[in-house]
């Protein structure tokens, strides 16, 4: 149920664990890499920067599932992984409420979106360094993972949300067949259109969903 393995702890918020895993520091040093290129007279601050904003982004993101389990009645500990970030709850929600639990850490996002844009803008210096650079990386994360996340994909959030509407009209495992069909499908057809793009990084992501959940098909045939 708790975080086990190789994984350190980096402490707690607001009574909640947050655990980091070696994966992780492999995700930052990636994202790190590409964001250098971003302030060519300063590319180790806007490595550091960038992996400022993909780990607050995250614990934001994570956060919004631990309010939402708290309401729930349950603990939970957030645990940083190479593929993003998980929340573990030491209970399990049904229904409406999982769904909400599911998007709980979308919306978090969406709102930090929304407060950075509309009540703290960046200022209007032309060089784009510090805090310009920093609330740009916030800016783009917060929305634009919040929307990957959105996509009725499996494991992701949006999947999730899904699959536990589906489970209030369906029986279990018609649900979670439904779930698998749609997210392979919709894996696919998001990897293709974002290959046309260069973002080979996300479709490699989204072909190791589309194949998790084929294996899932294959297990509720």
């Amino acid at each position: 149920m708790f975080a086990s393995g190789t994984s350190w702890r980096l402490g707690s918020l607001f009574g909640t664990p947050i655990f980091v895993q070696p994966g992780y520091l492999l995700l930052l040093l990636l994202f790190g890499y590409f964001a250098s290129r971003g302030l060519p007279h300063a590319p180790f601050l806007a490595a550091f920067l960038t992996a400022f904003a993909v780990t607050v982004s995250l614990l934001i993101h994570e956060f919004g599932h631990v309010l939402a389990a708290r309401l729930n009645g349950h603990r939970s500990q957030v645990v940083l992984v190479m593929m993003g970030g998980l929340t573990i709850s030491s209970g399990e929600s049904r229904g409406w409420r999982a769904v909400m639990l599911s998007l709980a850490g979308p919306a978090a996002g969406l709102l930090t979106w929304a407060i950075l844009v509309f009540v703290v803008p960046a200022s209007r210096a032309e060089d784009p360094t510090l805090w310009p650079y920093l609330w740009g990386m916030l800016v783009w994360i917060n929305l634009y993972w919040s929307i990957f996340n959105l996509l009725p994909i499996y494991p992701m959030d949006g999947g999730q949300a899904l699959q536990s509407l589906l489970k209030l009209f369906k029986r279990a495992f018609e649900a979670e067949r439904i779930s698998a069909i749609v997210s392979i499908v919709t894996a696919l057809a998001v990897a293709l259109w974002l290959y046309q793009f260069g973002f080979i990084f996300a479709v490699f992501l989204l072909a190791m969903m589309a194949y998790e959940n084929w294996e899932r098909l294959g297990r509720n045939r």
